[in-house]
């Protein structure tokens, strides 16, 4: 829109110019006034971009703040309401307005008749009249109708059976997400009512903000509490309940069911104060699991879902703070699941040592049956694992053969992970040289000449351990040659032949070869030597041929006539200096 108007007032400049001659002073107001028109609209879009750009930005900020985890709406989680974990217990569940039964005669006369309690808490049954059941349980009422209906019916039988549950309002309050009042019914638990809520609120609700704003000002971050739940009834009375302790050990009574009217409020806990931990041989390690009086090691041991069974029967090792920074530390026997814990206990359940250890070795290769065999750390042998794996095939190479001890290879090399951050161009001679050692290096490789078995029988250090890797390789009966030659590749080995030999049976040198700089790879251990050197190559082994480095000779010409004209500068100037001085 604007670049339309600055284009129309450009063109109505151009047809005052068009005229040629002397301007009016008439045209020459209207061109200053167009042009002044043309600055103004400028102006008038950059400042209504900032602003646009401006409610952009605090769009997103919007945008951002309403998409945190503390401003998602939460949505209340439905539950079949009809839904029983158990038959309804008589002696627990009380009758209320809406519950409905049938009162069944035999006898005489067969007949069923419907009921509903009224909103008055009254059963208003045909021809026997209306009987109260008002804060009665399903066991007291069906006694007290049963009662009242045998006056009616003399000779026959009666029964009372509940057959639909009326819906009640209850209230939750306090740390949970939506708090207010929802529709249960009496077959309902405390425990189900919290996911109709929204569920508990916990540190996951809040935002990294919140919590590095509370951590700044060293507040302490709050949960909800599971273990002093408040339910207050009608009638005024109180329960606790510790919905903790239910789900470890199953007791209903600390769970109980809804009522109608039952105003539910679970308070806030601070993590990591009036708390207690377990940690070690449990099938459950707890941390900061709330503190309530009268809490004992067996409920803490039930709060870990009890010891695992490597857990020593040795004495537990509790923690406590005998004041306010002094730690001290208590033994406990494990029968002693009634010692009374106190704020802040830490209890540590000791593993009983080399229980059920699995000491194990895996075999592999050029042997009958690889596998997994147990073995007794550091007394089986070699010799012993290999006649369990049925022996060596006749393509086995015990040249090759390598023994890796993984435990051993889990161990860090400092001083090699830090050079493999450093540019080669930038290590010493000395770094550089262990450099490319350590990356030869078969991590865990254990030295041992498996063609030679008294020596490696005899010696302690090659005993197996738990994890180690036995692989039988195979023959390979091949020589490597690589590099500068003709036809790189592998070829047939042969015994008592020198490295020229299979030089020449890769086609020999090329032109670019650097012949004295030839190199045979051990198979066997990954050891660079010089070729020369070598007296008997092995299969396996490679033959490496380096390329002749490129060399500029005009350059290297041009440098050695500037070297030598600076010195030949100097060698005048002090003769110069020299007969001067005479």
């Amino acid at each position: 829109m604007f670049s339309l108007c600055k284009g129309l007032l450009f063109f109505y400049i151009a047809k005052l110019f068009k005229p040629i001659g002397v301007f009016s002073t008439l045209k020459i107001k209207l061109i200053f006034l167009v042009i002044l028109l043309t600055f103004s609209l400028q102006t008038l879009q950059a400042q209504i971009f900032s602003s646009s750009k401006k409610d952009e930005q605090r769009d997103e900020q919007d945008s951002s703040s309403k998409f945190s985890l503390k401003n998602i709406p939460s949505i209340p989680f439905e539950i079949n309401k009809n839904a029983l974990e158990e038959p309804i217990n008589p002696n627990k569940y009380y009758l209320g307005p809406g519950d409905q039964l049938v009162l069944s005669v035999w006898g005489e006369i067969d007949k069923n008749l419907p009921l509903a309690v009224s909103p008055d808490g009254f059963l208003v049954i045909p021809t026997v009249g209306r009987i109260s059941v008002r804060d009665l349980t399903l066991a007291e009422a069906t006694q007290k109708v049963i009662q009242e209906a045998k006056q009616k019916y003399i000779n026959a039988e009666v029964t009372l059976t509940l057959t639909n549950l009326r819906e009640i309002r209850v209230t939750i309050s306090g740390m949970v997400i939506a708090p207010g009042i929802y529709t249960a019914t009496q077959a309902m638990r405390v425990s189900d009512l919290i996911p109709m809520s929204g569920g508990l609120q916990t540190k996951d609700n809040l935002t990294v903000e919140e919590i590095e704003f509370m951590t700044k000002l060293r507040k302490p971050i709050r949960e909800s509490s599971l273990r002093n739940i408040t339910v207050q009834h009608l009638d005024g009375t109180f329960e606790r309940v510790d919905l903790e302790k239910f789900y470890s050990t199953k007791n209903s009574e600390l769970n109980p069911y809804l009522r109608g009217g039952d105003i539910v409020f679970i308070p806030q806990r601070e993590i990591e104060k009036n708390s207690l931990s377990i940690f070690g041989a449990v099938k459950l390690e707890r941390n900061n699991v709330e503190f309530i009086e009268g809490d004992k090691l067996g409920d803490l041991i039930n709060f870990a879902h009890g010891v695992t069974s490597d857990a020593s029967n040795l004495n537990l090792e509790l923690v406590r703070f005998k004041n306010q920074n002094e730690p001290e530390i208590i033994e406990i026997s494990l029968a002693n699941l009634d010692f009374k814990l106190k704020p802040d206990d830490r209890v540590y359940v000791r593993k009983k040592e080399n229980f059920h250890e699995k000491y194990q070795v895996w075999v592999t290769g050029e042997v009958r049956f690889p596998g997994v065999y147990s073995i007794v750390e550091g007394k089986t042998t070699i010799t012993e694992i290999m006649n369990k794996a049925g022996g060596i095939t006749k393509d086995a190479s015990l040249a090759q053969t390598t023994l890796i001890r993984t435990q051993v290879e889990q161990i860090s090399d400092p001083e090699f992970e830090r050079l493999k951050l450093i540019p080669v161009v930038d290590m010493t001679e000395t770094e550089r040289e262990y450099f490319k050692s350590k990356s030869r290096e078969i991590n865990g490789a254990v030295v041992v000449d498996f063609t030679n078995k008294d020596t490696y029988e005899t010696k302690e250090s090659v005993f197996l351990t738990d994890k180690d890797i036995l692989d039988v390789a195979q023959k390979r009966n091949t020589i490597r040659v690589t590099g500068q030659v003709s036809s790189p590749g592998l070829v047939a080995f042969e015994s008592n032949k020198g490295y020229k030999y299979f030089i020449e049976k890769a086609g020999g040198y090329t032109e670019n070869a650097r012949k004295g700089r030839t190199k045979v790879i051990r198979a066997s251990s990954g050891v660079w030597l010089d070729a020369d050197e070598v007296e008997k190559l092995e299969e396996g082994d490679t033959i490496f041929i380096p390329e002749k480095p490129e060399r500029d000779y005009y350059a290297i010409f041009k440098e050695s006539l500037i070297i030598t004209g600076q010195v030949l500068a100097i060698v005048v100037s002090t003769i110069v200096i020299y007969n001067q001085s005479k």
